[in-house]
Protein backbone atom coordinates (compact mmCIF):
# COMPACT_ATOMS: atom_id res chain seq x y z
CA UNK A 1 0.00 0.00 0.00
CA UNK A 2 2.62 2.27 1.08
CA UNK A 3 4.12 1.92 -2.60
CA UNK A 4 0.97 2.82 -4.23
CA UNK A 5 0.76 5.49 -2.31
CA UNK A 6 4.00 6.74 -2.84
CA UNK A 7 3.27 6.05 -6.60
CA UNK A 8 0.39 8.66 -6.50
CA UNK A 9 2.48 10.94 -4.90
CA UNK A 10 4.87 11.06 -7.75
CA UNK A 11 1.69 11.50 -10.32
CA UNK A 12 0.88 14.16 -8.17
CA UNK A 13 4.42 16.08 -8.34
CA UNK A 14 5.15 15.10 -12.04
CA UNK A 15 1.52 15.93 -13.16
CA UNK A 16 2.32 19.02 -15.26
CA UNK A 17 5.18 16.33 -17.36
CA UNK A 18 1.99 14.15 -18.77
CA UNK A 19 -0.68 16.90 -19.24
CA UNK A 20 1.65 18.26 -21.40
CA UNK A 21 2.96 15.45 -23.49
CA UNK A 22 6.86 15.50 -22.25
CA UNK A 23 7.34 12.80 -24.62
CA UNK A 24 6.43 14.37 -27.57
CA UNK A 25 8.57 14.35 -30.47
CA UNK A 26 7.74 15.01 -33.90
CA UNK A 27 7.16 12.08 -36.56
CA UNK A 28 6.80 11.92 -39.91
CA UNK A 29 3.59 13.34 -41.88
CA UNK A 30 1.87 11.31 -43.99
CA UNK A 31 0.41 12.70 -47.03
CA UNK A 32 -0.46 12.44 -51.10
CA UNK A 33 2.98 13.31 -51.60
CA UNK A 34 5.44 11.27 -49.43
CA UNK A 35 2.70 8.00 -48.65
CA UNK A 36 4.47 6.15 -51.55
CA UNK A 37 8.28 6.21 -50.53
CA UNK A 38 6.96 5.94 -46.99
CA UNK A 39 5.68 2.54 -47.57
CA UNK A 40 8.03 1.53 -49.67
CA UNK A 41 11.11 2.53 -47.31
CA UNK A 42 9.05 -0.03 -44.54
CA UNK A 43 8.33 -2.58 -47.43
CA UNK A 44 4.73 -2.27 -47.50
CA UNK A 45 2.19 -2.30 -50.69
CA UNK A 46 0.58 0.85 -51.42
CA UNK A 47 -3.32 0.55 -50.83
CA UNK A 48 -6.00 3.06 -50.71
CA UNK A 49 -6.43 1.86 -47.68
CA UNK A 50 -3.24 2.19 -45.92
CA UNK A 51 -3.08 5.56 -46.96
CA UNK A 52 -6.35 6.67 -45.16
CA UNK A 53 -5.35 5.15 -42.31
CA UNK A 54 -1.40 6.45 -42.78
CA UNK A 55 -2.61 9.81 -43.34
CA UNK A 56 -5.01 9.57 -39.58
CA UNK A 57 -2.35 8.39 -37.77
CA UNK A 58 1.17 10.25 -38.93
CA UNK A 59 -0.77 13.42 -38.75
CA UNK A 60 2.89 14.82 -37.05
CA UNK A 61 1.40 14.05 -33.87
CA UNK A 62 1.64 11.41 -31.02
CA UNK A 63 -1.33 9.66 -30.26
CA UNK A 64 -3.53 6.51 -28.51
CA UNK A 65 -5.96 4.59 -29.99
CA UNK A 66 -7.62 1.30 -30.10
CA UNK A 67 -8.03 -0.16 -33.70
CA UNK A 68 -12.30 0.49 -32.56
CA UNK A 69 -10.89 4.12 -32.23
CA UNK A 70 -9.73 4.40 -35.54
CA UNK A 71 -12.66 2.77 -37.28
CA UNK A 72 -14.67 5.21 -35.84
CA UNK A 73 -12.73 7.85 -37.23
CA UNK A 74 -12.25 6.18 -40.56
CA UNK A 75 -16.81 6.43 -40.83
CA UNK A 76 -16.86 9.80 -40.03
CA UNK A 77 -14.42 10.93 -42.79
CA UNK A 78 -17.17 8.67 -44.89
CA UNK A 79 -14.20 6.23 -45.64
CA UNK A 80 -15.37 2.22 -46.09
CA UNK A 81 -12.31 0.43 -44.49
CA UNK A 82 -13.54 -2.59 -42.13
CA UNK A 83 -12.72 -3.28 -39.11
CA UNK A 84 -10.44 -6.37 -40.23
CA UNK A 85 -8.77 -4.35 -42.61
CA UNK A 86 -7.79 -2.09 -40.03
CA UNK A 87 -6.82 -4.31 -37.30
CA UNK A 88 -4.79 -5.91 -40.25
CA UNK A 89 -2.91 -2.69 -41.21
CA UNK A 90 -1.99 -1.97 -37.75
CA UNK A 91 -0.25 -5.65 -36.91
CA UNK A 92 1.24 -4.52 -40.19
CA UNK A 93 2.58 -1.42 -39.03
CA UNK A 94 4.09 -2.67 -35.76
CA UNK A 95 5.52 -5.22 -37.36
CA UNK A 96 7.37 -2.82 -39.53
CA UNK A 97 8.00 -0.67 -36.28
CA UNK A 98 5.93 1.59 -37.30
CA UNK A 99 3.39 1.65 -34.38
CA UNK A 100 4.25 0.45 -30.71
CA UNK A 101 1.73 -1.98 -29.22
CA UNK A 102 0.64 -1.94 -26.01
CA UNK A 103 -0.93 -4.88 -24.30
CA UNK A 104 -3.12 -3.62 -20.77
CA UNK A 105 -5.51 -4.93 -18.36
CA UNK A 106 -8.24 -7.68 -19.50
CA UNK A 107 -6.52 -8.00 -23.31
CA UNK A 108 -7.28 -4.77 -24.84
CA UNK A 109 -4.81 -3.18 -27.20
CA UNK A 110 -3.52 0.51 -27.49
CA UNK A 111 -1.14 1.27 -30.03
CA UNK A 112 0.98 4.50 -29.59
CA UNK A 113 2.52 6.14 -32.53
CA UNK A 114 5.59 7.49 -29.96
CA UNK A 115 8.48 5.01 -31.47
CA UNK A 116 10.78 6.89 -28.83
CA UNK A 117 11.74 5.18 -25.91
CA UNK A 118 8.90 5.44 -22.83
CA UNK A 119 6.70 3.86 -20.56
CA UNK A 120 3.09 4.73 -20.04
CA UNK A 121 0.34 5.06 -17.10
CA UNK A 122 -3.01 3.29 -17.83
CA UNK A 123 -6.06 4.77 -16.18
CA UNK A 124 -8.67 2.21 -15.62
CA UNK A 125 -11.01 4.25 -15.20
CA UNK A 126 -10.99 6.22 -18.45
CA UNK A 127 -9.30 3.98 -20.27
CA UNK A 128 -6.87 6.41 -21.65
CA UNK A 129 -3.03 5.82 -21.91
CA UNK A 130 -0.52 8.22 -21.07
CA UNK A 131 3.28 8.41 -21.69
CA UNK A 132 5.71 8.50 -19.34
CA UNK A 133 9.15 10.09 -20.23
CA UNK A 134 11.81 7.05 -20.34
CA UNK A 135 14.17 8.84 -17.39
CA UNK A 136 10.98 9.37 -14.84
CA UNK A 137 11.43 5.40 -14.34
CA UNK A 138 15.07 4.29 -13.80
CA UNK A 139 15.36 -0.01 -14.44
CA UNK A 140 18.28 -1.14 -11.96
CA UNK A 141 18.64 -4.83 -13.54
CA UNK A 142 17.05 -6.73 -16.40
CA UNK A 143 17.48 -10.73 -16.16
CA UNK A 144 19.51 -12.01 -19.46
CA UNK A 145 17.64 -13.19 -22.28
CA UNK A 146 17.17 -16.84 -22.53
CA UNK A 147 19.54 -18.54 -24.76
CA UNK A 148 18.92 -17.64 -28.49
CA UNK A 149 16.90 -14.71 -27.63
CA UNK A 150 17.62 -10.96 -27.25
CA UNK A 151 15.35 -8.27 -25.47
CA UNK A 152 13.86 -6.32 -28.30
CA UNK A 153 11.96 -3.61 -26.11
CA UNK A 154 10.96 -3.32 -22.42
CA UNK A 155 7.15 -2.49 -22.03
CA UNK A 156 6.30 -0.90 -18.48
CA UNK A 157 2.29 0.37 -18.18
CA UNK A 158 1.47 1.25 -14.76
CA UNK A 159 -1.96 0.75 -13.82
CA UNK A 160 -4.07 3.64 -12.28
CA UNK A 161 -7.24 3.63 -10.64
CA UNK A 162 -9.29 5.78 -8.59
CA UNK A 163 -8.25 6.69 -4.92
CA UNK A 164 -10.67 6.01 -2.10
Amino acid sequence: MKDLDNLHKLIDKEKHLFEKGDVEEKIEKINSDNFTDFLKKNQLKPTHQRFVLAELLFDGKNKHFTAEDLYEKVKLKKNKISLATIYNTLHSFVEKKLLKQVSIKDGKTIFCTNMNSHYHFFNSVTGQLTDIPKNKIKLKTVPTAPDGMKIDSINVVINLTKKN
